[in-house]
């Protein structure tokens, strides 16, 4: 990835001697999640001249650096891996120059899209999170064998793939980042280091964008709201929340003392807890009890079990 994103950079400052912002996102699948390692990278339309001016530069010559990112590729090969390794992968990186006469794949074509950049950059800014493969993709599933669909690129054409449920479950996790691997990656003009210069440099004023709930924001995507109950055609409300502990089912959240009783009741909660109660404790308990004993309206929704 830093790589991708150095080779870039040394470009645009050599060629157009401006400093460019990158978000660059690492995927590993090809269609059917075989281990297909490549970057996708988003960057800005030319960049940051040393005088704190923006230079326009609207066309990257990208088959011409097919060749370069080859030898860079290769190279880093050859200086990550140890002696022993080196010997061992020495034909397969030499048929890598065979294999590949014009170079490894480098790919930007001028946008076509009739929404253009705009629509350009949301169709990437999605395909940059996608997972391995999408749900809409899996055709059917018998507990054995896993059938999905995808598109092959060579033939053009789409295709059906039918593997047990073990292969397909060892295809997708292969695809799983290590633990606090970052996917996508913020380099130049976009790091976090430039940001506050490049900002007022640019006199880009920071609009507060309003923190939406989760519910607001599947029904911006939906345009429905997903608390509607089907049946009952109303609102529901996260009362509460009830989890298996060491073998035992405990309230990790109530709303309200309403939704502990009702949840106590599902569960068949028996207290066993024994303590010390002064008198000005007593009173709060009484008064809690009285509050308690109040007959519960309407039905407590959404109790996560």
């Amino acid at each position: 990835m830093d790589l991708g994103a150095e080779f870039l950079q040394a470009w645009f400052r050599e060629r157009e001697k401006v400093e460019i912002g990158i978000m660059l996102g690492l995927h590993t699948f090809g269609a059917t999640m075989n281990f297909n390692p490549h970057l996708h990278l988003l960057i800005t339309e030319g960049g940051l001249t040393k005088g704190g001016k923006m230079k326009h530069v609207g066309f990257i010559p990208y088959e011409m650096m097919r060749k370069k990112w080859q030898k860079e590729v290769i190279k880093m090969l050859r200086k990550e891996l140890s002696g022993r390794d080196k010997e061992k992968y020495r034909k397969i990186i030499e048929k890598a120059y065979t294999n590949n006469p014009e170079g490894f794949v480098v790919y930007g074509p001028r946008n076509k899209r009739k929404g253009g950049i705009k629509q350009q950059v949301s169709y990437i800014g999605r395909y940059m999170k996608r997972p391995a493969i999408a749900l809409r993709r899996i055709l059917t599933y018998d507990d054995k064998m896993v059938s999905f669909k995808y598109f092959d690129k060579t033939e053009k054409k789409e295709k059906i793939e039918t593997i047990t449920v073990m292969e397909f479950i060892a295809r997708i996790i292969r695809h799983i980042p290590e633990k606090n691997f970052k996917t996508i990656r913020y380099y130049g003009l976009y790091s976090r280091k430039n940001k506050g210069e490049i900002d007022k440099i640019l006199k880009i004023k920071k609009n507060k964008i309003p923190k939406k709930s989760w519910k607001e924001k599947v029904e911006a995507g939906t345009g429905k709201n997903p608390l509607i109950c089907s049946r009952y055609e109303i609102e529901m409300e996260f009362k509460g929340q009830v989890c298996l502990k060491k073998g035992k089912l405990v309230i990790t959240y109530a709303k309200c003392i309403k939704a502990r009783r009702r949840l106590e009741e599902l569960i068949g909660y028996e207290s066993t807890r024994k303590e010390k109660v002064t008198e000005g404790r007593r009173k709060e308990i009484k008064n809690r009890f009285n509050e308690y004993k109040q007959p519960i309206e309407g039905q407590i929704h959404l109790l996560a079990m």
